[in-house]
Protein backbone atom coordinates (compact mmCIF):
# COMPACT_ATOMS: atom_id res chain seq x y z
CA UNK A 1 0.00 0.00 0.00
CA UNK A 2 1.44 3.32 -0.86
CA UNK A 3 1.84 6.22 1.64
CA UNK A 4 -1.26 8.04 0.15
CA UNK A 5 -3.72 5.13 -0.26
CA UNK A 6 -2.99 4.31 3.40
CA UNK A 7 -3.51 7.63 4.42
CA UNK A 8 -6.80 7.37 2.86
CA UNK A 9 -7.46 4.34 3.86
CA UNK A 10 -7.23 5.51 7.72
CA UNK A 11 -9.37 8.35 7.74
CA UNK A 12 -11.96 6.62 6.25
CA UNK A 13 -11.85 3.65 8.88
CA UNK A 14 -11.14 6.97 11.57
CA UNK A 15 -14.58 8.36 10.66
CA UNK A 16 -15.88 4.87 9.98
CA UNK A 17 -15.60 4.28 13.54
CA UNK A 18 -18.33 6.85 14.76
CA UNK A 19 -20.99 6.62 11.98
CA UNK A 20 -21.62 3.50 12.10
CA UNK A 21 -23.52 3.82 15.12
CA UNK A 22 -25.96 5.89 12.46
CA UNK A 23 -26.60 2.62 10.30
CA UNK A 24 -23.68 4.03 7.71
CA UNK A 25 -21.61 1.06 5.89
CA UNK A 26 -18.63 2.14 4.16
CA UNK A 27 -18.04 1.14 0.79
CA UNK A 28 -14.34 1.60 0.55
CA UNK A 29 -13.84 1.51 -3.29
CA UNK A 30 -15.80 4.28 -3.53
CA UNK A 31 -14.98 6.55 -0.38
CA UNK A 32 -18.38 6.75 0.86
CA UNK A 33 -20.89 5.30 3.70
CA UNK A 34 -24.28 4.32 2.30
CA UNK A 35 -27.66 4.21 4.64
CA UNK A 36 -30.79 2.19 3.16
CA UNK A 37 -34.15 4.27 4.00
CA UNK A 38 -37.66 3.08 3.35
CA UNK A 39 -37.83 5.92 0.16
CA UNK A 40 -34.10 5.07 -1.30
CA UNK A 41 -30.64 5.86 0.21
CA UNK A 42 -27.99 8.74 2.21
CA UNK A 43 -25.00 8.72 1.10
CA UNK A 44 -22.04 10.71 3.11
CA UNK A 45 -18.61 10.92 0.53
CA UNK A 46 -15.28 11.74 0.62
CA UNK A 47 -14.44 12.71 -2.34
CA UNK A 48 -10.34 12.31 -2.81
CA UNK A 49 -8.76 14.45 -5.89
CA UNK A 50 -5.28 12.95 -6.63
CA UNK A 51 -2.37 15.95 -6.43
CA UNK A 52 1.02 15.22 -7.12
CA UNK A 53 2.33 14.34 -3.41
CA UNK A 54 -1.19 14.52 -1.57
CA UNK A 55 -4.72 14.27 -1.30
CA UNK A 56 -7.31 17.37 -1.88
CA UNK A 57 -9.87 15.89 0.32
CA UNK A 58 -13.37 17.61 0.74
CA UNK A 59 -17.45 15.93 1.71
CA UNK A 60 -20.38 15.89 -0.05
CA UNK A 61 -24.07 14.89 0.59
CA UNK A 62 -26.72 12.71 -0.97
CA UNK A 63 -29.90 11.56 -1.10
CA UNK A 64 -32.03 9.32 -3.16
CA UNK A 65 -35.87 8.67 -3.31
CA UNK A 66 -36.46 5.32 -5.42
CA UNK A 67 -39.70 6.62 -6.81
CA UNK A 68 -38.17 10.03 -8.44
CA UNK A 69 -34.70 7.90 -10.14
CA UNK A 70 -37.20 5.10 -11.12
CA UNK A 71 -39.52 7.62 -13.32
CA UNK A 72 -36.43 9.75 -14.35
CA UNK A 73 -34.48 6.65 -15.24
CA UNK A 74 -37.30 5.33 -17.64
CA UNK A 75 -36.03 8.24 -20.10
CA UNK A 76 -32.67 8.88 -18.96
CA UNK A 77 -30.38 6.48 -21.41
CA UNK A 78 -28.12 5.83 -18.48
CA UNK A 79 -27.11 2.29 -18.79
CA UNK A 80 -29.06 0.03 -15.88
CA UNK A 81 -25.81 -0.84 -14.03
CA UNK A 82 -25.56 3.09 -13.46
CA UNK A 83 -29.05 3.77 -12.60
CA UNK A 84 -29.24 2.46 -8.43
CA UNK A 85 -26.31 4.92 -7.95
CA UNK A 86 -28.21 8.20 -9.03
CA UNK A 87 -29.34 10.68 -6.30
CA UNK A 88 -32.24 12.92 -6.40
CA UNK A 89 -30.51 15.66 -4.49
CA UNK A 90 -26.77 16.10 -3.43
CA UNK A 91 -24.26 18.77 -3.58
CA UNK A 92 -20.60 19.54 -1.78
CA UNK A 93 -20.98 19.96 2.11
CA UNK A 94 -19.05 23.05 1.06
CA UNK A 95 -21.62 24.31 -0.79
CA UNK A 96 -24.41 23.58 1.30
CA UNK A 97 -22.83 25.53 4.32
CA UNK A 98 -22.07 28.22 1.64
CA UNK A 99 -18.20 28.58 2.39
CA UNK A 100 -16.62 26.88 -0.37
CA UNK A 101 -13.25 26.23 1.33
CA UNK A 102 -14.15 25.69 4.63
CA UNK A 103 -14.12 21.60 4.38
CA UNK A 104 -11.92 21.23 1.25
CA UNK A 105 -8.06 20.01 2.88
CA UNK A 106 -5.17 19.19 1.67
CA UNK A 107 -4.12 15.66 3.24
CA UNK A 108 -0.25 14.92 2.87
CA UNK A 109 0.73 13.37 6.20
CA UNK A 110 0.00 10.62 8.71
CA UNK A 111 -0.30 13.42 11.44
CA UNK A 112 -3.50 14.96 10.27
CA UNK A 113 -5.93 12.11 9.89
CA UNK A 114 -6.87 12.45 13.83
CA UNK A 115 -7.61 16.07 13.34
CA UNK A 116 -9.28 16.00 10.07
CA UNK A 117 -11.47 12.79 11.10
CA UNK A 118 -12.24 14.63 14.05
CA UNK A 119 -13.05 17.79 11.79
CA UNK A 120 -15.51 15.75 9.43
CA UNK A 121 -17.19 14.25 12.27
CA UNK A 122 -18.36 17.65 13.57
CA UNK A 123 -19.15 18.81 10.48
CA UNK A 124 -21.52 15.33 10.05
CA UNK A 125 -23.29 15.98 13.34
CA UNK A 126 -23.64 20.03 12.56
CA UNK A 127 -24.82 19.64 8.96
CA UNK A 128 -25.10 16.17 7.72
CA UNK A 129 -27.56 14.40 10.19
CA UNK A 130 -29.96 17.36 10.23
CA UNK A 131 -29.27 17.14 6.30
CA UNK A 132 -30.40 14.05 6.18
CA UNK A 133 -33.15 14.49 8.43
CA UNK A 134 -34.58 17.83 7.13
CA UNK A 135 -34.64 17.15 3.20
CA UNK A 136 -35.40 13.63 2.92
CA UNK A 137 -38.97 14.46 2.30
CA UNK A 138 -40.51 14.69 -1.47
CA UNK A 139 -42.65 17.62 -0.76
CA UNK A 140 -39.74 19.70 0.66
CA UNK A 141 -37.03 18.81 -2.19
CA UNK A 142 -39.68 19.44 -4.64
CA UNK A 143 -39.78 23.25 -2.37
CA UNK A 144 -36.20 23.48 -2.84
CA UNK A 145 -35.37 22.73 -6.39
CA UNK A 146 -38.56 24.48 -7.76
CA UNK A 147 -38.59 27.47 -5.98
CA UNK A 148 -36.40 28.91 -8.53
CA UNK A 149 -36.12 27.44 -11.84
CA UNK A 150 -32.88 28.69 -12.79
CA UNK A 151 -31.10 28.22 -9.00
CA UNK A 152 -28.96 24.18 -10.01
CA UNK A 153 -27.90 24.14 -6.17
CA UNK A 154 -28.61 20.62 -5.02
CA UNK A 155 -29.07 19.23 -8.17
CA UNK A 156 -26.38 20.01 -10.57
CA UNK A 157 -27.89 22.19 -13.96
CA UNK A 158 -28.69 18.86 -16.09
CA UNK A 159 -30.70 17.33 -13.73
CA UNK A 160 -32.64 20.49 -12.12
CA UNK A 161 -35.19 20.42 -14.78
CA UNK A 162 -36.11 16.60 -14.92
CA UNK A 163 -35.68 15.97 -10.87
CA UNK A 164 -37.77 18.99 -10.41
CA UNK A 165 -40.47 18.01 -12.96
CA UNK A 166 -40.94 14.20 -11.18
CA UNK A 167 -41.31 15.94 -8.00
CA UNK A 168 -43.90 18.40 -8.88
CA UNK A 169 -46.15 15.83 -10.37
CA UNK A 170 -45.57 13.39 -7.52
CA UNK A 171 -46.01 15.82 -5.33
CA UNK A 172 -49.25 17.46 -6.88
CA UNK A 173 -47.57 20.41 -7.43
CA UNK A 174 -50.76 23.62 -8.79
CA UNK A 175 -48.66 24.85 -11.53
CA UNK A 176 -47.15 21.68 -13.65
CA UNK A 177 -47.94 22.87 -16.32
CA UNK A 178 -46.17 26.57 -16.58
CA UNK A 179 -43.36 24.60 -14.37
CA UNK A 180 -43.20 22.54 -17.70
CA UNK A 181 -42.98 25.68 -19.68
CA UNK A 182 -40.07 26.82 -17.50
CA UNK A 183 -38.10 24.14 -17.74
CA UNK A 184 -38.53 23.82 -21.54
CA UNK A 185 -37.11 27.09 -21.45
CA UNK A 186 -34.17 26.40 -19.22
CA UNK A 187 -33.66 23.44 -21.26
CA UNK A 188 -33.53 25.37 -24.39
CA UNK A 189 -31.15 27.68 -23.10
CA UNK A 190 -28.68 25.05 -21.38
CA UNK A 191 -25.86 23.64 -23.38
CA UNK A 192 -27.65 25.00 -26.84
CA UNK A 193 -30.43 22.62 -26.44
CA UNK A 194 -28.19 19.45 -26.00
CA UNK A 195 -30.53 18.42 -23.21
CA UNK A 196 -34.25 19.61 -24.25
CA UNK A 197 -35.13 16.41 -25.98
CA UNK A 198 -34.40 13.92 -22.83
CA UNK A 199 -36.42 16.65 -21.01
CA UNK A 200 -39.34 16.35 -23.81
CA UNK A 201 -39.00 12.43 -23.48
CA UNK A 202 -39.11 12.46 -20.14
CA UNK A 203 -42.42 15.00 -19.87
CA UNK A 204 -44.07 12.57 -22.48
CA UNK A 205 -43.08 9.42 -20.66
CA UNK A 206 -44.72 11.06 -17.21
CA UNK A 207 -47.89 12.48 -19.42
CA UNK A 208 -48.74 9.04 -20.61
CA UNK A 209 -48.08 7.34 -17.24
CA UNK A 210 -48.88 9.86 -14.63
CA UNK A 211 -51.90 11.42 -15.81
CA UNK A 212 -53.84 10.03 -12.72
CA UNK A 213 -51.47 12.46 -10.70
Amino acid sequence: MTKREFLKSELLKKIEERISEYGFKLNRQLSEFNRKTKAGWHKFQILFILKPDSWEVEPAIFIRINQVEDIFHRTSGFEPKYQKGTHTIGLSLNAYVGEMGKYKYILTEESQIDKLASFYLSAFDEHVLPFFREYDDMNVMEKIINADPYDPKFTGSIFKGSKGLILAKLTGRDNYDELVKRYTRYYEELSNGFYLASFKALVEDMENTLSYL
